[in-house]
């Protein structure tokens, strides 16, 4: 196994709250899958949830040595709980296709929230 990218961001939970203040499904599907908005419910900390998972796509963007356009969007990547509760890359368009031309066979992922901050590692494999 060798290392063939590893990405870090962070999310500012507040600022994330303000976008979706409206609930508008514009704004949460232009970041989220179906998928994704249906796996976290409506709770206290749901917008802190997704700040987690935004943290991780933008880590995976950084693995993938690509930034958010030029083809790749947020809805590229998918972030799924495992059955053991940890987080699961799926990728899916130009995501899938960057992967697979740097020879990326496993994501190792993790992210947390603390104090208004959603963070997330992305270690990409070959």
């Amino acid at each position: 196994m060798s290392i063939v990218g590893h990405g870090i961001d962070n999310v500012d939970v507040e600022r994330l709250e303000k976008l979706f203040q409206n609930g508008s499904t514009k704004h949460l599907s232009r970041y989220f899958t179906q998928k994704e908005l249906e796996d976290i419910p409506l709770c206290a900390d749901r917008i802190s949830r997704l700040a987690t998972r935004l943290a991780a796509k933008e880590a995976i963007m950084k693995s993938l040595k690509h930034g958010f356009g030029d083809g790749l969007a947020f809805t590229d990547i998918e972030i799924e709980t495992s059955e053991d509760g940890s987080p699961k890359c799926i990728l899916h368009g130009k995501a899938a296709e960057l992967a697979e031309e740097l020879g990326i066979r496993e994501w190792w992922i993790s992210y947390s929230y603390s104090g208004g901050v959603a963070v997330a590692s992305a270690i990409a494999t070959a």
